[in-house]
């Protein structure tokens, strides 16, 4: 092969830097404690190499082409594997834009492009938007864009990326930055366009790295910026740059925008059944580390890490979250802040109340009733619906109905259906009453027979009972199952009654979930919570709320949620990204918004393998294998009663 085209790795940059007097370059004037002074940048000439010193919050500077526009902030610092700027000894200069390019780069601490003499330091807009997981991703896409130059564009992507970029940006918005076509990577049908320029951003998966293999052994588009979404092994680097016979890649770069923004607070890996049993699928669990750290790496966090100790899978990613960072502890050495960003590991485990109730506000609502998947509502199997209703996307960054109510309680969207609810409210007090007395079950039990509720929601009813009173021993648990097999329940829903306790049952549980521990004292409680509330049905709070509540506060107990490692934190947290295994809900990202809004000097983000509506956690609970077990175990229950 007469050329080979070098791709600079995080392990071998090094033996190509510049001498140490030429590795010095201009900053922005903020030195970092420990470092140099930067030298001045060449009269006349424009930036090159790395001019800014580690640890600068501020700008970066780059080799910059004529007709090369600066876009705003990127994020976290992307690794840069830049073709055009270092070659392997005897192949010919690539060229781009019709420029050779003969400096070397060296990859940069920061991801902020500065133009000598003139562009205003990004450092304000940061500092606001830091905790924002739509913007951290959105800038990523722009700067994609922005990078490649002017003229027609083709973004290629695979499944995953699709979705993380349709979360941030319309099609219509993408258009104005003249990106005209829209392709996946495994599409084989994909015509030659040499007038377009290539955008590739992907996954670094094998699968990923083969198709691009194939495609720059015959390009079809005129010149190629490949993005990947997180780290990539330098043996794929490698096997990419032997495929480049061709000289068509322009760079390759690493862009952290490795997960679903959902809301600004919110993201999601769009993982369903991560777990077999108690542990990690050891697939999931590689997906869930590298979402997790690109998450932090976008947010441009390296936090100090706690987990819940009764989580053997949390404890897990722990780990496997902090030997990533200590891996790549070059890409984690961001400024110090006063107090370490804090990441707090959870498990669905400890609060299966919350997915199997009903959410009341809108965007939960929706999620709840019809599904919401990456920002699209299928409807298609609504009778008569027109052909271009069949799928509708509801997104706060475009819709400005949906971004004012999508956290506003839906009796309060409308006041048509605000006077329903109240109709309804004043049409049950007696059932309210009734579940007074544990020992009362008469209200429940007519509820399965009524032949308008569903066999789900009968047996999501005998769910929430059987978690509530698994221990108590008045509970009327085998009634109540055998009332679910009149009404013609289907197996597979009761058997999720005894999988379901499995799963969050108090022996699954680290925490008290319910408290008081009387049961009778839990429902008096939670009906005197009613009096004088306007929507009953709003009443419920997330053990999430009572745990970060705590968290805030610095009362959350070291024994029951420990820090990894010896180092702890001594101050209030003030950037708190928590992470739920087994996937969140939309009514804890509520408290999550809430908390942001009320709590002043905490910033939070929640995400988790995915965001829950009942059905999806009741899936979550079967994928783990936990109802074969709990099949069993009541076998041998009803066996050992039989011999007594």
């Amino acid at each position: 092969m007469d050329r080979v085209t070098l791709f600079l790795l995080p392990s071998l940059y090094a033996e190509f830097l510049l001498s140490p007097s030429q590795q010095e370059g201009p900053g922005c004037g903020r030195d970092t404690p420990g470092q140099r002074s930067a030298s001045p940048t060449p009269a006349g000439g424009r930036q090159v190499g790395n001019p800014v010193r580690r640890g600068c919050p501020c700008v970066a500077a780059s080799v910059l082409h004529p007709g090369d526009r600066s876009g705003p902030p990127d994020r976290a610092a992307p690794r840069n594997y830049n073709s055009q700027q270092r070659r392997c000894p005897g192949s010919r200069k690539p060229k781009l834009g019709g420029e050779e390019a003969a400096e070397t780069w060296r990859r940069v601490p920061c991801s902020f492009s500065k133009i000598k003499g003139g562009r205003e330091c990004w450092g304000l807009i940061c500092q606001f938007a830091t905790m924002n997981v739509v913007f951290a991703v959105k800038q990523y896409v722009t700067k994609m864009i922005e990078d490649s130059g002017p003229g027609m564009k083709v973004l290629l992507m695979d499944k995953e990326t699709t979705g993380i970029v349709s979360m941030v940006y319309t099609q219509s918005e993408i258009l104005q930055k003249e990106v005209y076509l829209f392709e996946r990577i495994d599409s084989p049908n994909r015509e030659i366009m040499k007038h377009l320029k290539a955008i590739c951003f992907l996954r670094p998966t094998k699968e990923n790295v083969d198709y691009l293999i194939q495609e720059l052994r015959r390009p079809k588009y005129s010149i190629y910026f490949i993005y990947f979404s997180n780290v990539i092994s330098k043996s794929d680097v490698k096997s990419l740059a032997e495929a480049d016979e061709q000289e068509v890649v322009a760079e390759v770069q690493e862009f952290y925008g490795d997960y679903i923004a959902v809301n600004p607070h919110l993201f999601s890996l769009n993982i369903l059944g991560c777990c077999q049993g108690r542990n990690w699928d050891p697939a999931q669990l590689s997906r869930t580390t590298q979402g997790l750290t690109a998450l932090l790496l976008s947010l441009k966090k390296c936090p100090m890490i706690r987990y819940q100790l009764s989580s053997e899978a949390a404890k897990r990613l722990a780990e496997s979250v902090k030997q990533v960072i200590t891996k790549e502890y070059e890409l984690f050495e961001f400024r110090r802040t006063e107090v370490p960003p804090l990441l707090l590991i959870l498990d669905r485990c400890d609060d299966a109340i919350t997915p199997l109730l009903n959410q009341w506000t809108y965007q939960a609502m929706v999620h709840e009733l019809l599904g919401i998947n990456n920002n699209r509502i299928d409807l298609s199997r609504v009778p008569g619906i027109s052909k271009d209703l069949r799928e509708v996307v509801l997104s706060a960054e475009n819709d400005e109905f949906y971004a004012n109510n999508m956290y506003l309680n839906f009796a309060e969207i409308g006041s048509n259906i605000k006077n329903l609810m109240e109709d309804f409210q004043k049409k049950k007090p007696k059932e309210q009453q009734k579940l007074e007395s544990i020992a009362d079950m008469k209200n429940l039990k007519r509820l399965l027979q009524n032949p308008k509720v569903t066999e789900f929601d009968a047996a999501r009813l005998v769910m929430l009972y059987a978690l509530h009173y698994e221990r108590h021993s008045n509970n009327s648990l085998p009634g109540l199952m055998m009332d679910l097999r009149n009404k013609g329940v289907c197996e597979k829903y009761r058997k999720l009654v005894s999988a379901i306790v499995e799963y969050g049952g108090k022996r699954a549980r680290g925490s008290d979930l319910f408290s008081p521990k009387d049961a009778v004292a839990i429902t008096k409680q939670f009906l005197k919570g009613l009096k004088g509330i306007e929507n009953v049905y709003t009443q419920h709070q997330p053990f999430l709320h009572e745990t970060l509540d705590h968290l805030i506060k610095g009362k959350l107990k070291e024994n029951l949620y420990p820090y990894l490692g010896p180092s702890t934190l001594r101050d209030r947290p003030q950037d708190i990204i928590v992470f739920v295994i087994g996937g969140a809900t939309y009514e804890e990202a509520l408290t999550v918004y809430n908390l942001n809004r009320t709590t002043t000097g905490v910033r939070l983000v929640l995400g988790g393998t995915t965001v829950h509506n009942t059905k999806s956690f009741l899936e979550e609970v079967l994928s783990s294998g936990l109802h074969s077990r709990s099949k069993e175990s009541s076998q041998v229950t009803a066996r050992s009663a039989s011999r007594r």
